[in-house]
């Protein structure tokens, strides 16, 4: 299972999360976003200051494209389906458009991201067919819009995909880590029916 972080997050923050995938029985890793963890770039603090939404296009649109070549990576290394990805925000928002660009994985949880970027017309539907997904978004979320997600898997469950949304209680984006812990409960459950 691929877990794609959020910004500012690398693959090395992710520790826990990824033990606890690896505790079910996954393997799990944590893929860095362009501009972190290994490939950390100061001038992305710089860039998210003074425009944000071209950075957040940016930083999205590289991930999103390489995501074939991580999947491609994992299958020559011997890594056997089902091939699952976790987004966390910034990581959502990569795995949204590398589903709508048909990136074919076993399924997709989508965590506090949306499927379009600040601007941008609303996804198609068609474009997430057949892909099974979980959408996870807090109720409170003031920094990515729920509406964008919440429309395109209730359009998608209704024309009978397997896409399901779930919500965040009373939680703001910085999700507190009870609920936190709750929302990887989920993913674990949800994860265990895809095997």
């Amino acid at each position: 299972m691929l877990v794609l972080p959020g910004l500012g997050a690398d693959g090395l923050t992710m520790m826990k999360e990824l033990a606890l995938l690896r505790g079910a029985g996954w393997h799990a890793v944590g893929v860095d976003a362009p501009q972190h963890g290994r490939r950390h770039d100061d001038a992305r603090h710089a860039a998210w200051a003074t425009d944000r939404d071209a950075t957040l296009r940016a930083l999205v649109t590289e991930a999103a494209a390489e995501l074939p070549a991580v999947l491609h990576a994992l299958r020559a290394q011997g890594f056997q389906p089902p091939y699952v990805a976790v987004g966390i925000s910034l990581g959502a928002y990569s795995l949204w458009q590398a589903l709508a660009q048909a990136t074919r994985l076993d399924g997709a949880v989508l965590l506090l991201g949306s499927p379009q970027l600040p601007g941008d017309p609303p996804a198609d539907p068609a474009a997430f067919a057949g892909q099974r997904l979980l959408a996870i978004q807090a109720e409170h979320d003031e920094v990515v819009d729920g509406q964008p997600a919440e429309r395109l898997v209730t359009a998608l469950a209704d024309a009978g995909h397997d896409a399901t949304l779930q919500q965040l209680r009373g939680s703001p984006h910085a999700v507190p880590e009870p609920q936190w812990w709750g929302a990887w409960g989920e993913v674990l459950r949800w994860g265990a029916s895809d095997r």
